[in-house]
């Protein structure tokens, strides 16, 4: 796989969603693809992604790879993230449409115009890294992570998180995973084992009482 990058701002990063990991891998290629490619990311212009693309960056099984990208899509548009700015709390869809064209075993997104300006209009607050290096997790708490983390590899280390936001920012939900124990076992350590097997750093979680 070629060095494409990922560039996201440090909103997008740390706003509250909870999501797929075909729908994380879905955005995060649209994204590097229309960053290397020169493509404006605006929402008035369709992004097109192809099956055998997505096969090759993330080397899944190209037998069902269409139908999970339009089940992907499908479920992608009802989601919402959400932010603050200030004491503003801002919620938003990531899609504005989508397109499925079985012929060429393509879809086609249009992100939402309030996702564009954190994807597109990125001049200081901002986080990029290459996609192979979450290519291979199969986690999305473990990409979620990542990405948490490397918006402050300059520092080595990041500011102490409470569970509650960390919990948040993970896309772990309300229901899920509520004692300590299994949120470890089955959200943190997991992706902890991943980026340190499968990404280009390696990471140790400190816990504070």
């Amino acid at each position: 796989m070629s060095k494409e990058l990922v560039v996201k701002d440090n909103t997008l990063i740390n706003a509250s969603y909870t999501i797929s990991l075909t729908e994380q891998r879905l955005l995060l290629l649209s994204i590097s693809k229309a960053q290397k490619s020169g493509i404006e990311i605006n929402h008035s212009d369709y992004i097109t992604i192809h099956a055998d693309e997505f096969v090759e960056a993330f080397g899944v099984n190209d037998k069902s790879v269409y139908a999970s990208l339009k089940e992907a899509c499908t479920t992608l548009f009802r989601r919402e993230f959400s932010y603050r700015s200030g004491k503003t709390l801002i919620q938003s869809h990531w899609l504005q449409s989508s397109k499925y064209n079985e012929d060429s075993g393509s879809i086609e997104i249009l992100f939402a115009k309030e996702l564009v300006p954190f994807i597109s209009e990125l001049k200081q607050r901002f986080t990029s890294y290459f996609l192979k290096d979450v290519s291979q997790m199969t986690s999305v708490y473990a990409i979620r992570l990542y990405e948490l983390i490397i918006a402050w590899k300059s520092t080595r280390k990041t500011p102490i998180i409470e569970i509650d936001d960390l919990r948040l920012k993970l896309g772990v939900e309300a229901h899920e995973y509520k004692r300590m124990t299994n949120f470890k076992a089955r959200v943190l350590d997991v992706a902890v084992k991943q980026i340190n097997e499968l990404s280009n750093i390696q990471i140790k979680v400190t816990q504070h009482k």
